[in-house]
């Protein structure tokens, strides 16, 4: 759990780069974010192969959802031994 604008500014989640979102939020204004990836340098080693999901979901006042993200990736590890 962390507020919104502690997940904007977090290193380990670095991916924003690419956006308009700045803190404090206002509300009215619109926000975009453009070609959204995640610093893999944080990313857990050994994740197994396949196709995941990320969820995230944002609350307001630790009870109703603001928003959610749902995000699609895959995980594929070159083979360097062929």
């Amino acid at each position: 759990m962390m507020g919104v604008c502690s997940f904007f500014l977090s290193k380990d989640f670095d991916m924003f780069s690419n956006s308009n979102l700045k803190c404090p939020l206002r509300k009215g204004a619109h926000y975009h974010v453009y070609k959204l990836s995640p610093n893999v340098t944080n990313m857990p080693p050994l994740i197994p192969e396949g196709r995941w999901m990320l969820q995230i979901d944002f609350l307001y006042l630790n009870q109703y959802t603001f928003f959610s993200v749902q995000w699609y990736s895959g995980v594929e590890y070159i083979n360097i031994f062929e």
